[in-house]
C-alpha cells in the first residue's frame, strides 16, 4: 500500500499481478487517488499458500504488453527450482 500511494501521488500507476503456479491479473495498472482504495480491496482478497513458479510467472507478465517500468516483487522466494531460471 505505501509503495501504491507513493507511485499515484507521483502520476504513476500501480496494478496487482498475484503468483504462484502462474499469474492471475488481479488490478491492470491503473493511476489516480481512486485506485488506492481499489488495491486494498484487491489485496485484502489474496489468499496465501500454494507453490510458486517464478520462470513462468515472469515470462506471462512479461508478455502482457504492459509498459516498462519497475517492478516490485513482494515473495517469501521459496521456488522449488530456485531463481536460477529467471
Amino acid at each position: 500500500m505505501a509503495l501504491t500511494t507513493v507511485a499515484t501521488g507521483q502520476h504513476d500507476t500501480a496494478g496487482v499481478f498475484p503468483f504462484s503456479e502462474d499469474v492471475e491479473v488481479l488490478m491492470r495498472p491503473r493511476s489516480g487517488k481512486g485506485s488506492l482504495l481499489r488495491l486494498a480491496r484487491a489485496l485484502s482478497t489474496l489468499p496465501a499458500g500454494g507453490a510458486t513458479n517464478f520462470e513462468r510467472s515472469f515470462r506471462r507478465v512479461a508478455a502482457m504488453g504492459n509498459r516498462r517500468g519497475l517492478c516490485v516483487v513482494i515473495s517469501d522466494f521459496c521456488d522449488p527450482g530456485g531463481l536460477s531460471a529467471i
